[in-house]
């Protein structure tokens, strides 16, 4: 089973590098994770009356290639 591993970006704040990572069957999965993970960070981020522009999750594989990076500000339709 790959290992993904979600690394959190904000410009206010110091990267947040993920060491364990995460077992998923296939990248969408783990995509779908970080997407609902990023969600609740800038909703929460937001609740606390701080700057969300910029704040972004970059997934990575086991070889610390990164292979998206998804921005909450942009890539997602708030609802």
């Amino acid at each position: 089973m790959p290992r993904y591993f979600f690394h959190i970006l904000h410009p206010n704040s110091e990267p947040f590098r993920d060491e364990e990572g995460g077992d998923f069957d296939n990248f969408e999965q783990a995509r779908s994770e970080a997407v609902h993970g990023l969600r609740y960070l800038a909703l929460d981020i937001a609740r606390q009356g701080r700057v969300v522009h910029g704040l972004s999750v970059q997934i990575a594989d086991k070889d610390g290639t990164v292979l998206e990076t998804l921005n909450a500000h942009e890539s997602f339709t708030w609802r």
